[in-house]
């Protein structure tokens, strides 16, 4: 099914990739084609799991199970921790928290270990099931437009990876805006389409945010995009972190007004009244000092590397260096061969003109002059002759 619409409404969107548009009214790219699978073929699907379908269950067991046991562990070992940080700047336990796509249950778990009241909501049945079997946490099944949830009953929305999926983001949002008390948040994880660049300009820096443009990312926003749909919803504060995956990620919390931000102390306080609030604590106390060592060693391994060129640079200077003495050597041998070669040449010309001499002294034109006084000049000649002569021997 083709897309001519943007989420905001405009229909006039201009060619961005192979596979999406670009909406210039908000900063949004919008997907090109999409499936033509409905939510209810979805539902069928994802019924028949719940049915035991052994077919359905055989793909689940062997393609899905492996990819969510590696994302849960992974979850309480590195992202799970950086959100649940930012979460307590913001809120803390006992609020309750619901997180919109919480996969297989860990970040739920981990909320709930802080000592949030938290659940969470999956369209997929089997991570629905997981999340009972492997965390025990209560995940509701279906689209939140489905749920029969009261308004106004949640002091925050949890939604990593979740907007980029969505049919109709403004609709879904506004949905999530009215079960959220006044003074609750949505924090919000979601790539980043940087609206500065081209898709050339990606190509050719080879950009890591190639790697979203997937089928099911039906919307890619830019910050500007983000703003735009948060205010639409009710939420016009905006408040943008920095992303576990910056260099291609965006993560932020919108609320209706600013939000008080809690202090290292106040979170102490609040996780150290309980014993797995105190795990929590040092589970994110272990997760700071890993993440301070892997800075370390990312400007270690900057440092290296840039040594590294700097001795790479060096070796080059020093063979450029090694040429060019070969090069004077060759020179200087040159200029010796040559000024060997002048000396015999000077030599063998001074005595050819000693010669010379000694036959002009013996002719009858040589008397003559001198009889007639003109010999001075001839003289001297003969010296300057003679001297030079002496010279070219001395070499």
């Amino acid at each position: 099914m083709e897309r001519n619409k943007c989420w905001c409404g405009n229909q006039e969107l201009e060619p961005f990739s192979p596979d999406y548009r670009y909406c210039k009214i908000c900063g949004t790219l919008v997907r090109r084609e999409w499936p033509d699978l409905s939510p209810a073929d979805e539902r069928e699907g994802y019924e028949k799991y719940w049915a035991g379908d052994e077919k359905v269950r055989a793909m689940v067991e062997e393609q899905i199970l492996p990819v969510l046991e590696e994302r849960a562990r992974t979850y309480l070992v590195e992202r799970g921790p950086y959100w649940l940080r930012t979460l307590l700047h913001y809120r803390l336990p006992p609020a309750k928290i619901l997180e919109i796509g919480s996969g297989p249950g860990a970040f739920v778990g981990l909320m709930q270990a802080a000592g949030f009241d938290a659940l969470g909501l999956e369209v997929q049945p089997w991570s629905v099931d997981l999340s009972s079997r492997w965390f025990q946490v209560p995940v509701l099944y279906g689209p939140i437009e489905e749920q029969h949830l009261s308004t106004a009953s949640l002091d925050g929305v949890v939604m990593m990876d979740v907007l980029e999926h969505l049919t109709e983001p403004e609709d879904t949002l506004r949905r999530v805006t009215r079960l959220v008390r006044p003074e609750g948040f949505v924090l919000v994880q979601t790539p980043e389409f940087p609206e500065n660049l081209s898709y050339a300009e990606m190509q050719a820096q080879q950009h890591p945010f190639l790697a979203m443009f997937i089928p099911e990312h039906r919307f890619l926003f830019s910050r500007r995009a983000a703003q735009r749909l948060f205010q639409r919803v009710g939420l016009p504060w905006v408040q943008f972190e920095e992303a576990f995956f910056a260099h291609y990620d965006m993560f932020f919390v919108a609320a209706v007004r600013p939000l008080q931000r809690y202090t290292p102390e106040e979170i102490r306080s609040a996780l150290e009244g309980h014993l797995k609030g105190r795990v929590v604590y040092a589970l994110l106390d272990l997760w700071e000092q890993h993440r301070e060592r892997k800075r370390r060693n990312a400007h270690l391994q900057q440092a290296l590397q840039e040594t590294q060129a700097k001795v790479q640079h060096l070796q080059h200077t020093h063979t450029d260096l090694e040429h060019t003495l070969a090069s004077l050597q060759r020179a200087l041998a040159d200029c010796e061969a040559q000024e060997a070669h002048w000396r015999v040449e000077t030599h063998r010309r001074a005595a050819q003109a000693g010669e010379m001499l000694e036959g002009l002294q013996q002719s009858r034109a040589f008397r003559l002059l001198r009889r007639f006084g003109r010999w001075q000049r001839i003289e001297d000649l003969l010296k300057h002759v003679a001297a030079w002569n002496e010279e070219s021997l001395e070499e």
